[in-house]
């Protein structure tokens, strides 16, 4: 299975879960980290301005609450949009693998 796939679809899903009207442009297609970054920017946005959606997003994206309660309640805040970004990524990638195998 092809991490670049895997990465241009995650990069769709966070697009669409999140609302987001700009499309998200890597320099290099496979570039992980760059997705973090800009989802980093993304969620400490909403840390600061809008919590509730933030926290409807990761309901919708099914993270699991337990994880995401652990998070909040143990991250320090120069750490939490981090965190919390690499978690949305991380199960992002989990449903486009599952899409990919799927569609096959």
């Amino acid at each position: 299975m092809s991490e670049k796939k895997i990465i241009a679809i995650s990069r769709e899903l966070i697009q669409k879960d999140f609302g987001l009207e700009e499309k998200i442009i890597l320099d290099d297609e496979n570039n992980e980290e760059q997705l973090i970054s800009h989802l980093i920017k993304v969620v400490k946005y909403l840390l600061d301005h809008d919590f509730e959606r933030l926290l409807n997003i990761m309901y919708r994206i099914d993270l699991p609450e337990n994880r995401v309660k652990n998070v909040l309640s143990t991250s320090s805040p120069q750490n939490l949009d981090r965190e919390l970004s690499v978690m949305i990524l991380d199960r992002e990638k989990s449903k486009a693998t599952t899409r990919i195998q799927y569609s096959k």
